[in-house]
């Protein structure tokens, strides 16, 4: 019985690496799938508050749960792409902040086209109903993969 359980979480995580490898980023219009993490992430913050002007690269990492230095890494990259733009007041001794430009904006318009039409060959498969059932059940998946990070598993 042991060993059926390892194969299905040995099945369950090939199949979700298949699915998020980067270099599935074509799905993704170029972007790594960290790059549009923080991107999509990005947006949301300002679309759930519209008086919010900035975001700091401190509150990015924490929400990817990444060392600052990875996180670095991704907004580079993005703003090598035109994604964002990365500043600072002053000296920067406040931390760096991070804004998204018109053309991330626009790729992100974009893009949810491609999740639309993705969305909808899921559903066509499998149901409206079991497509969240199955996002409900990833979503609790996460959970117990940090419960079982915070207790060193």
């Amino acid at each position: 019985m042991n060993e059926i359980k390892a194969n299905l979480a040995e099945r369950f995580l090939y199949n979700r690496y298949l699915i998020g490898k980067e270099s599935n980023s074509k799905l993704l219009n170029g972007l790594k799938l960290p790059e549009f993490v923080a991107l999509h992430g990005l947006h949301l913050k300002f679309e759930d508050d519209d008086t919010l002007d900035r975001v700091y690269l401190k509150e990015i990492a924490e929400e990817m749960d990444l060392p600052i230095p990875k996180t670095s890494e991704i907004v580079k990259a993005l703003q090598a792409k035109g994604m964002v733009n990365w500043t600072f007041d002053g000296k920067g001794e406040d931390g760096t902040y991070v804004t998204i430009t018109e053309k991330g904006e626009n790729f992100l318009k974009d893009n949810k086209v491609y999740f639309e039409e993705f969305s909808e060959k899921i559903i066509e498969r499998f149901g409206k109903e079991r497509f969240e059932q199955f996002i409900g059940m990833m979503a609790e998946i996460e959970q117990i993969t940090l419960e079982m990070r915070a207790e060193g598993v």
